[in-house]
């Protein structure tokens, strides 16, 4: 009976492992985005969004959670050509 109940127990630990497994991972779609910021906001929580004059908008995601604030955001990057991916 516990000899049963060991191997139910390691087909359902093993079952469990084994699906949690990406089978075929595919690469995730990304544009990379050449821009000059012409304003830098927050927009979201705790997300910087960065936008030119043209529309083009980029964001970090929970960027100020960092120890960063959006005037360093500011100083290192407004009207400056920036890459984003």
């Amino acid at each position: 009976m516990i000899y049963t109940i060991k191997i139910i127990v390691i087909a359902l630990l093993t079952y469990s492992f084994t699906s949690c497994i990406t089978q075929s991972p595919e690469p995730e779609e990304f544009n990379i985005l050449n821009i000059q910021v012409d304003t830098i906001y927050e927009g979201g929580v705790k997300d910087v969004a960065f936008k030119e004059n043209a529309g083009q908008t980029a964001y970090i995601n929970r960027a100020l959670e960092n120890e960063y604030t959006l005037q360093e955001f500011r100083e290192k990057t407004l009207k400056r050509k920036s890459h984003y991916i």
